[in-house]
């Protein structure tokens, strides 16, 4: 398993962990789970590739990093039952 501490250290082993996953190629479509920008280049990397990605976050999500993804959900937008 990896490990890391510090800042940032889950969105580095969350990176990498899609990157294995892409190189498989197995999958046709990522979603990713965070309204941080510094995921904008990791949606990029894996457009690149042709798969697709689906974004879900906050209405406070840079506008960079909901345009990196071929649909981004907001969360604020979805009835919580």
């Amino acid at each position: 398993p990896r490990r890391a501490t510090g800042k940032n250290a889950s969105d580095l082993i969350m990176a990498l962990d899609a990157m294995d996953l892409l190189h498989t190629g197995q999958y046709d479509g990522f979603c990713l789970g965070s309204s941080d920008s510094d995921f904008t280049t990791l949606a990029m990397r894996i457009r690149q590739d042709g798969v697709k990605v689906y974004g879900f976050g906050r209405g406070h999500t840079p506008q960079g990093y909901v345009a990196a993804c071929d649909k981004f959900i907001y969360l604020e937008s979805l009835e919580m039952a």
